[in-house]
């Protein structure tokens, strides 16, 4: 670490005999040495002089030396600097290029500097070159208000945090991002330039708006699950009434009016199960459907509708496949698309239904070739309540219900744009499948009616309890029609008190569940505990389906259930039903 000099090679100690002979072979007989040290101080070699005469280094050498050793390790820090900078920006890049979130540059003029892989990606854009193109014509940003509020940011306070905006990707699709970014100013103070990064958060806003749906539908199930019961009732007893006055020989125009008094009941039936499915949370019995097989049966049963619109149907099935699904409620989710389909595509339009199948999973595509869904609808059709149809004809709960069910049972749907950029909407639904076996046998349209027991008139007696004396005089009317006697009860105790004096004489038990005082429920258990030979010949009927106490109810007994309101025409299957089995007598 000390300057050292040599004025005689071959009598100087520091040197082995061997060394010195070595070096002296060169001409070399006298040298001096200056430690050459880094910017911080540590040796890192020496500066070493040669003479090829014995002789100490003058003053004047030993300055020069001294002024190299300083310049050289200058150099070699600035060396060294330049070796660590270009390492540090090679480190940066690196860092940039495999960020988990999007990084790139923009101008005030909208166009992008830089980017990486990461915003590559989430755009879905095959290289730089092509999304920087796209950004300059105006296509990365949805709004052009977000991109003015982000420039608006920027130029206040040089920074923005957190701003949220939409960004295009390449198939069209739009992709919600939360921005930060730093500006760069010109020489003017203006922001000219920004680096930023961006972070999807598509997938929470996904969340959140579900989120705000179950509170939607837990807010709305409250009210349902209350007005329900109430609605269900007289809705009950204007359909029996008025299909039972459609029995009767009636003049056209009476028959029309009754016909569509009844239309309008189911019409408001469907209203309020459409509601009840929206907010009822239970469990369905799921089965090996048929695919293919139940999307031809759906499609079939709304023919008419779509002839009589002037629509065209194309029904496009794959092979066969199975999903493991409530068959019903599949049924629902088809005739819910089909029928805003059909309405959407309108006189003279064309619809497609077509089915796929692909790894572990399947889909049902409904197309039609209406005007399409604009973009300021397309993030609200699937909220509750949400229509774009004229007032009276639809309830914003389509969508909704079907969304429900289909994520119920591990699907999931979504709207795509049509290919070839053509007008119209579609919506495709995928289910998981299960690769077990079906039933792909289809169920005919219409089924033989089975033959109906014939009952004596007065031969068979059915007790009617129900605290709605409406419904009590419909169903007296439907059952005196058929021979019946008719006994009724206002509510469940007097229904107990009959039943407990001599529950023999009745062949058939009708019984509400809701009911002041002795519900059906207490009722039902307890004959369960006191005379359960009379529950074959119960049948109970409820419009508070959506109640936790009714959906428990229905899970446990034995009983049919008919939710109101029910057809007459269902009652009357069910006693020819129960008469087949052996359980009514005269």
């Amino acid at each position: 670490g000390e300057p050292v000099q040599s004025a005689d090679i071959a009598s100087d100690p520091l040197w082995t005999a061997s060394r010195a002979c070595v070096v002296m072979s060169y001409g070399v007989r006298a040298c001096w040495a200056t430690p050459l040290r880094g910017a911080d101080g540590r040796l890192v070699g020496a500066l070493a002089c040669f003479c090829d005469t014995a002789r100490p280094a003058t003053p004047r050498e030993l300055e020069l030396a001294s002024t190299v050793v300083h310049l050289a390790s200058i150099a070699l820090s600035s060396a060294r600097d330049a070796a660590s900078i270009r390492s540090s920006e090679a480190s940066f890049r690196s860092f940039v290029e495999n960020a988990p979130a999007a990084i790139f540059r923009e101008t005030l003029h909208g166009h992008l500097v830089s980017t990486n892989a990461a915003m590559l990606a989430l755009l879905r854009y095959p290289d730089g070159e092509s999304l920087a193109r796209a950004a300059s014509a105006g296509q990365l940003y949805a709004d052009d208000a977000a991109r003015r509020r982000l420039v608006a940011a920027l130029e206040a306070d040089d920074l923005a945090r957190g701003l949220e905006v939409d960004w295009c990707r390449a198939d069209g699709t739009r992709v919600t991002v939360r921005l930060s970014a730093r500006a760069y100013r010109d020489e003017r103070t203006r922001v000219w330039l920004w680096e930023g990064y961006a972070e999807d958060v598509t997938p929470l806003r996904q969340a959140e708006s579900a989120l705000r749906r179950n509170e939607k539908l837990a807010a709305v199930g409250q009210l349902v699950s209350g007005v329900a019961h109430e609605l269900n009732n007289p809705l009950s007893s204007i359909l029996h009434f008025a299909e039972d006055l459609l029995d009767d020989r009636r003049t056209q125009g009476d028959a029309e009016a009754l016909g569509m008094i009844r239309d309008q009941a189911r019409r408001s039936r469907s209203i309020v199960r459409d509601l009840l499915s929206f907010v009822q949370q239970r469990d369905v019995v799921a089965e090996a459907v048929s695919l293919a097989g139940t999307v031809a049966a759906t499609v079939r049963a709304m023919m008419p509708s779509a002839e009589m619109l002037g629509v065209r149907v194309h029904l496009e099935t794959a092979q066969e496949s199975v999903v493991h699904l409530d068959r019903a409620a599949l049924e629902q989710v088809i005739t819910n698309l089909l029928s805003n389909a059909i309405q959407a595509a309108g006189m003279g339009g064309e619809v497609w239904v077509r089915t796929a199948c692909g790894p572990g999973c399947c889909r049902i595509v409904v197309e039609d070739s209406g005007p399409g869904i604009s973009p300021e609808v397309l993030p609200r059709i699937f909220d509750p309540f949400f229509t774009t149809k004229p007032t009276g004809e639809g309830t914003g709960l389509g969508l909704s219900v079907s969304l429900g069910i289909v994520e119920q049972f591990g699907g999931r749907i979504a709207t795509e744009p049509r290919g070839g950029n053509l007008p119209g909407s579609r919506f495709v639904v995928t289910l998981p499948l299960t690769g077990g076996p079906a039933d792909t046998a289809i169920a005919p349209a219409v089924a033989a009616t089975p033959a109906r027991p014939v009952m004596e008139p007065g031969s068979c007696r059915v007790l009617l309890i129900d605290d709605e004396p409406s419904i009590r005089s419909a169903l007296r009317r439907f059952f005196t029609r058929r021979g019946w006697q008719v006994e009724e009860a206002g509510d469940g105790a007097a229904g107990l008190a009959l039943l407990s004096r001599d529950a023999g004489r009745f062949a058939l038990v009708v019984s509400d569940l809701r009911m002041p005082g002795l519900s059906g429920v207490d009722l039902h258990d307890r004959l369960v505990a006191d005379r359960s030979q009379v529950l074959p010949r119960m049948i109970f009927s409820t419009g508070d389906v959506a109640s936790h106490e009714a959906a428990s109810f229905v899970q446990r007994t034995s009983c049919p259930v008919l939710q109101k309101p029910f057809e007459l025409a269902e009652l009357d299957d069910l006693i020819t039903l129960l008469t087949e089995r052996g359980v009514l007598q005269g």
